[in-house]
């Protein structure tokens, strides 16, 4: 089980000698290095599905503030009034510009493609019915503060010491000191960098160990190879 952000507050005051400077910044710290750690890890916790996103009729965009998750970015989209994928627009705005008649959408249709651009989604074609879409994402990692103390990183425990050195590594770059004498004098700053990459390349993320069970077939043009 991972520990609460009121422990890993203690861990980090205590890394960084209880400062005042600590103290006050420790929010700051811990945030920013949570989203850090947080967007190098492919792990299931941080991605979300939302499938009550509707376009309505006539219209050739939905509000991303309509999505129910914390969105940091769009993965993939499907559109289930129609039963298929939608797909990312090809060549963005700039390419979905071609598909836009005299009112300045594209022609009614079939929802099949999409491109997020500001506060909206902006979709192609402009669907002639209330359409059902369902949208996967991956969520952006929450701003810390003494409100979240009992709660616990949405990170597996196995990465609770890589955002506490990444933390500390953050508050000795802003806060330079060194540890030892003579010729063994270290940054404290690289000290937690290097603790933080060993604490990020030990764990197998979920994910790999979940794809371990996927059977593929393989297929070449006039054969076909199968698991036996």
């Amino acid at each position: 089980m991972s520990q609460t952000w009121a422990q890993l507050r203690m861990a980090f005051l205590q890394g960084a000698g209880d400062s005042e400077a600590a103290r006050a910044e420790v929010w700051l710290h811990l945030t920013e290095c949570y989203r850090a750690v947080a967007s190098r890890l492919p792990v299931p916790e941080l991605y979300g599905v939302d499938d009550s996103v509707t376009i309505p009729s006539g219209q050739d965009y939905f509000e991303v503030a309509g999505i129910d998750l914390d969105l940091y970015a769009l993965m993939d989209v499907y559109n289930v009034t129609g039963n298929f994928p939608m797909y990312p627009e090809p060549a963005g705005m700039t390419g979905r510009n071609r598909f836009l008649s005299d009112a300045g959408k594209p022609p009614s249709g079939s929802v099949t493609n999409y491109q997020r651009e500001g506060s909206r989604v902006w979709v192609r074609n402009t669907p002639s019915v209330d359409t059902m879409v369902r949208i996967h994402v991956r969520l952006q990692t929450p701003t810390l503060s003494v409100s979240v103390v009992n709660e616990t990183p949405l990170t597996p425990a196995q990465y609770d010491m890589a955002i506490l050195f990444s933390a500390l590594e953050n508050y000795y770059n802003l806060h330079p000191k060194i540890e030892g004498e003579g010729s063994t004098q270290t940054l404290l700053s690289q000290k937690y960098q290097a603790a933080k990459e060993a604490k990020l390349g030990a764990p197998t993320p979920p994910r790999v160990e979940e794809d371990r069970a996927h059977s593929e077939t393989l297929r070449l043009r006039g054969y076909r190879l199968r698991r036996r």
